[in-house]
């Protein structure tokens, strides 16, 4: 019965670290798309698009 009752509480917290580091990097991959998308978009003709995404995507990350 030890090993069960061990095995639960691991298994959960496994399950939450996984779930919140998928959830956080799909938003953050999320997030840097749609911002490069918009950024892209409004600033496509002003300025080249590289420049952009390098200057804003590590702060969109950090």
């Amino acid at each position: 019965m030890n090993p069960v009752r061990v095995e639960r509480p691991v298994t959960a917290k496994v399950l939450l670290n996984v779930a919140a580091l998928v959830t956080s990097k799909v938003l953050l991959n999320v997030a840097a798309l749609v911002t490069s998308k918009v950024l892209l978009k409004v600033d496509a003709p002003v300025t080249p698009s590289v420049p952009v995404t390098d200057t804003l995507l590590p702060i969109v990350v950090a």
